[in-house]
């Protein structure tokens, strides 16, 4: 007798599927990612101040927030959105964690996170994706690469107003920073990487623009920056520092757009732009000739 081979496909696919390891719903909060796979937002999330709404301590873990809403809790003023850190939780590391829009975290002037995102320590190949954060106390996006290993993270596609930082970094290399619209910010952007030497940051393709003190601050370290538009900020427009004597700068600043800043469009704080290369950007005003 021939099998019927229709119902051998079935019964195959069948298998499959069970194979496959079926996604978790998250519909109340503080929640904890423990074990690796795939999380999906049901509901919107009302989660309580002082702590994180999410927090991850798996690797190879996947968060989609489906459209939904993440806000602060009647009188919250601290905590994360969604983080690897926690009370109790020391910014567990961390591989392979990526965390996807579309999806809102939402603060405000009374009740608010610190943080929309947080990867605190030893986090890498990971990615925070088409997510739009707003009224975040300190920071949309917050990135602290306290150990050595932070590496290979993505940051691309966000929308972070409302902040201190739209996106504030410490200390990684080899990571992408790219078209995010970080406007309308304190600070849009700052990348702060004196305790670490290559390879490279990569900041390119961002809109920064109608932050009330800088849009971007690039201090020390390792970063290419190109094709940005950072205009009409209130202060500094590139602001490049080098707050760490003796540390080593190898900055590209290429083919960016920053026109109309309050205080001056490109600023280079050390002598002679020494350790910098800028060229092919469009200004109105810079405050050293070696600036192109």
């Amino acid at each position: 007798m021939i099998p019927n081979r229709k119902a051998l496909v079935f019964i195959g696919l069948l298998v499959i599927a069970g194979a496959v390891q079926a996604a978790t719903f998250i519909n109340t909060c503080p929640f904890i990612i423990s074990t690796p796979g795939d999380y999906l937002l049901s509901a919107d999330l009302l989660c309580p101040g002082g702590g994180t709404g999410i927090t991850i301590t798996s690797s190879h873990v996947t968060l989609k927030l489906e459209g939904h809403t993440i806000i602060p809790a009647v009188g919250s003023s601290s905590g994360s959105a969604i983080s690897n850190f926690s009370s109790g939780i020391t910014g567990t590391p961390v591989v392979d964690v990526h965390i996807l829009g579309p999806g809102l975290i939402m603060g405000g002037a009374v009740n608010s996170f610190s943080f929309g995102v947080s990867l605190v320590g030893s986090v890498t190949d990971s990615e925070v994706s088409g997510l739009t954060v707003r009224g975040s106390r300190v920071a949309g996006i917050n990135a602290d690469g306290q150990a050595p290993g932070t590496t290979g993270l993505t940051f691309t596609k966000n929308t972070l107003a409302g902040g201190n930082w739209g996106i504030l970094v410490t200390n990684l290399t080899s990571s992408t920073i790219s078209e995010n619209d970080a406007s309308g910010n304190f600070i849009g952007i700052q990348i702060s990487n004196e305790g670490v030497t290559g390879p490279p940051i990569t900041f390119s393709r961002n809109i920064v623009n109608g932050n009330t003190n800088t849009g971007v601050i690039i201090d020390t370290g390792f970063v290419t920056a190109q094709k940005n538009v950072v205009s009409g900020n209130g202060v500094v427009g590139i602001d490049v520092l080098a707050s760490q004597l003796g540390v080593t700068i190898a900055l590209e600043v290429t083919g960016n757009t920053s026109l109309a800043n309050g205080t001056v469009d490109l600023n280079d704080a050390v002598p002679g732009c020494t350790g910098s290369v800028w060229s092919g950007n469009k200004f109105f005003t810079r405050n050293q000739s070696c600036i192109d």
